[in-house]
């Protein structure tokens, strides 16, 4: 079939920080030099109030998103591959009775990312749901896996 555009990325190292530029966001994906339980805001170079539409649904996608380094040099296997000197990036971790915004990418030394998950999900559904994972409960957001190949 044809091919048709789906996304652009860009990425570069600027004011001791990791940028790259996704749909014409720029997030702040690493600060420089890595050190253990740093935090930073990845989104401040844009405004993330703004919801993103999955589905014909309008979510508050970006809602406390917080960036740390959770991990440093741990030895990681993707896809039947061993990667070592593996840094951890919590983007997200927030989860309430109606909203789940849990964010990681994995970046290898030499290599860059080589995993990601995002987990963006809401629902409206409580007591009758309190028991059921957000896989059940969830009616809106998406779950988006993303792991290097080879």
């Amino acid at each position: 079939g044809a091919w048709t555009y789906q996304h652009s990325w860009q990425s570069m190292i600027t004011d001791n920080q990791a940028i790259r530029i996704e749909d014409n966001r720029r997030y702040i994906k690493l600060r420089l030099p890595i050190r253990q339980n740093d935090t930073w805001d990845a989104n401040a170079l844009f405004d993330d109030s703004d919801p993103i539409v999955i589905g014909n649904e309008p979510i508050d996608y970006y809602k406390n998103w917080q960036s740390q380094i959770t991990q440093m040099n741990e030895s990681v296997d993707i896809a039947g591959q061993n990667y070592n000197e593996v840094t951890t990036v919590s983007l997200a971790d927030y989860e309430n009775n109606i909203e789940l915004r849990r964010v990681e990418e994995k970046y290898a030394i030499g290599i860059g990312l080589i995993y990601r998950k995002i987990e963006v999900l809401d629902t409206q559904c409580f007591d009758a749901c309190a028991n059921e994972s957000w896989n059940e409960k969830a009616e809106s957001g998406h779950i988006y896996i993303q792991h290097i190949i080879n």
